[in-house]
């Protein structure tokens, strides 16, 4: 799967889960993005 080839292009994810599922799966999102060089960090 490619990612975003420009920002027009929107990325949308709803989640049913629970929240145990939701943080195992934003923890594997993050640390592929972290192992791939890929993303843009958020200040919150």
């Amino acid at each position: 799967v490619t990612g975003r080839t420009s920002d027009d292009e929107i990325t949308f994810f709803k989640s049913v889960g629970n929240a145990v599922q939701d943080m195992a799966v934003g923890r594997f999102v993050f640390e592929e993005a972290v192992r791939l060089g890929v993303g843009q960090p958020v200040t919150l």
